[in-house]
């Protein structure tokens, strides 16, 4: 990190200080979100560089965040905290994080709202049309889809993989037990497949790393490593379809230090209904950037009856049924396919153009790329920051003559 990009980082870290977020010498729970906590697990975010005595804490030898679990808040305060008073930035209790799908998308998700439309999403957003105007389609971009897995051995993907790892359990085991991670990356990358089927960058690459369970559930610990690991393998664009109201200061500042060293960090804005100005939702609120917020909208133009939305969300993709992979639902072994709805499916559409106009472009920084997908939206009835939603082929427009 260069001595600007470092100058800003602790500006902003301060500026958190000021606000109440945290303070120096004790763990802080925020009382401006509902949290849960992994039992006696705090992370504790270093200034600098994190004490040697504390370095097989890391997260990740990339990381400034170390985690002491099996330990009481007392403990940490009095034996660490008290130690190294001015060393650190954030001390917290480590956070659940579960995934979209299953804490909003089953229940709000109505049978009403799922369209048997082949690829309409695609074809909306006119992704064809960018990759004629870029003679590209995602070209040896890295995808991290942070998230539950993967189906590894699907036709439409099994070629699309590289350095996936999973957080939780055995690091090979990438199987997507909650069928969520799968569907997510068919439609970032995802090859030509039934019903006119493709994802949005097919010739990009997916980085799948597993920070949650079959359940949907993860912690913002392993979360933050996957972040952290996405980013020093190179990936140029971070997926994170997953949040909800339980809310981390360390993981706010890992999305702003991936940010200023190379990825787009793109996350789901939730599926509560809600406006985010007044019913904020983690990290969808969390002002970065170089981070996009993704709402959903549906076939007519209109944001979805579930979508969260408001001025914190940047704009909209398509995300009522979304046709894409699925794990096999039998013993035979088979890719499966199926649709889907949720902020979590109108992410990766964003995802997916974020790879396109980073392989037009490979200079361009984070900033470069967000900035060029939310100024090149298609306007319409929807509650957010820009009033438009996604298009690929507006983007490359953009990025190509700025």
């Amino acid at each position: 990190m260069d001595a600007n990009l470092k100058g800003l980082f602790v500006l902003i870290s301060l500026l958190l200080l000021l606000t109440g977020c945290f303070e120096p010498g004790q763990i802080q729970s925020s009382g401006t979100c509902t949290n849960k906590m992994v039992p006696n697990s705090f992370l504790v975010r270093w200034n600098g560089e994190v004490p040697q005595e504390y370095s097989q804490y890391k997260l990740h030898p990339n990381s400034l965040v170390t985690r002491f679990s099996g330990v009481s808040k007392e403990v940490v305060e009095k034996t660490i905290l008290a130690k190294h008073n001015n060393e650190f930035l954030v001390a917290e209790p480590e956070y659940e994080i579960t995934n979209i799908k299953t804490e909003a998308e089953a229940a709000s998700v109505s049978a009403e709202s799922i369209i048997p439309s082949d690829s309409w999403g695609q074809q909306d957003i006119q992704a064809s049309s960018a990759w004629t105007y870029l003679n590209e389609r995602g070209d040896g971009v890295v995808v991290a889809v942070v998230d539950s897995g993967i189906d590894v051995n699907h036709p439409l993907l099994q070629s699309q993989i590289v350095n996936g790892r999973s957080f939780i359990g055995d690091p090979s085991d990438l199987s997507d037990g909650a069928a969520h991670g799968t569907h997510v990356s068919g439609i970032i990358a995802g090859q030509a497949g039934p019903n006119n089927f493709i994802g949005v960058a097919p010739n990009a690459k997916i980085m799948p790393l597993k920070f949650m369970d079959a359940q949907g559930a993860g912690n913002a610990g392993d979360a933050i490593t996957a972040i952290v690991y996405a980013n020093a393998q190179g990936a140029k664009v971070i997926n994170a379809s997953w949040g909800g109201t339980n809310c981390s200061a360390s993981l706010q500042q890992e999305i702003l230090a991936v940010t200023q060293s190379g990825s787009v960090f793109v996350n789901a804005a939730g599926n509560s209904s809600n406006d985010l100005s007044v019913a904020p939702e983690y990290p969808a609120v969390y002002q970065v950037p170089g981070k996009i917020t993704v709402a959903s909208y549906d076939p007519s133009g209109n944001i979805s009856a579930f979508s969260n939305y408001g001025l914190l969300v940047d704009l909209a993709a398509p995300g009522n049924g979304i046709y894409s992979t699925l794990p096999p639902t039998d013993t035979s072994g088979e890719g499966n396919m199926g649709l889907e709805s949720g902020t979590s499916m109108a992410t990766p559409f964003v995802s997916g153009v974020a790879a396109l106009l980073f392989a037009a472009r490979p200079s361009a920084s984070p900033v470069q790329i967000a900035n060029a997908i939310n100024a090149a939206v298609v306007s319409g009835h929807i509650g957010v920051r820009t009033g438009g939603h996604v298009n690929a082929f507006l983007a490359a427009q953009y990025l190509m003559s700025h």
